[in-house]
């Protein structure tokens, strides 16, 4: 039972850190945030409850065996309302602080521990395991998201460039045939560099949109790449001049 109750203290103490820690760096941050530490929190919660549920057996098992020992004294039976502290909860419903009661598995006596073991150390251990944890998966699903912005803005670009150089690659297309169908292969390749100079012209002559502007600035250090006429990429950067606007 005393292992049990140690374990909720641990516990207690991680949670309250957490609530520490959710109120001075992550309220007001957005709702994301918010999401991710309530997990972390109700994760904790769960472990408390199997705690209080080992020691509540315990407890009846050792009643059946010395029901009128001096031990129910010490390991009194564990309510939920018991389950607090060691920091006074941040509900406006709680008693004030000259009729606070603290709870009474702080007040119980601990085991024995190992020499040179610290009382607390593992709490503080944990914690900080947990919150480092957490934190690297915050910064993953950061970078993600960092990411998927640019292959966005990249994939954007390389649409206007392909029908840029579409209707480019179409144009020179004309003069290639001679003889008596000369005329009509080059009204073909005219009209098919048309029908992408269209696409352009639905896009704003290769302008971004609106709702990108913001992002201008970074979508311009994003240069295209030179093609062939048969499509293959030759691995050059067009010059300032010929860059999208």
């Amino acid at each position: 039972m005393s292992d049990s109750l140690e374990d909720i203290r641990r516990i207690r103490r991680i949670l309250a850190s957490i609530a520490e820690f959710k109120r001075l760096n992550i309220s007001g941050t957005g709702q994301r945030a918010v999401t991710c530490t309530l997990s972390v929190y109700d994760r904790f919660l769960t472990k408390q409850e199997r705690c209080a549920e080992r020691y509540r057996a315990a407890r009846a098992a050792m009643l059946q065996l010395d029901p009128e020992g001096d031990w129910t004294m010490t390991y009194q039976l564990l309510r939920k309302t018991d389950l607090r502290g060691p920091r006074r909860d941040d509900d406006e419903n709680v008693p004030s602080e000259g009729h606070y009661k603290i709870s009474w598995i702080w007040l119980t006596p601990q085991s024995a521990r190992e020499p040179g073991e610290q009382a607390g150390g593992a709490t503080a251990g944990e914690f900080t395991e947990t919150m480092c944890a957490e934190w690297a998966r915050a910064k993953a699903r950061v970078e993600r998201w960092e990411e998927e912005e640019t292959l966005l803005l990249e994939e954007m670009r390389r649409v206007l460039a392909y029908f840029e150089w579409k209707a480019q690659w179409w144009r020179r297309q004309a003069p290639r045939r001679g003889g008596i169908k000369a005329q009509t292969f080059e009204a073909l390749a005219r009209r098919s560099a048309a029908y992408w100079v269209n696409y352009l012209k639905a896009l704003g002559h290769g302008q971004l949109p609106a709702w990108l502007l913001p992002y201008v600035a970074f979508a311009k250090k994003i240069r295209p790449r030179k093609f062939s006429d048969d499509g293959e990429d030759l691995g050059e950067e067009f010059s300032d001049e010929e860059e999208l606007n």
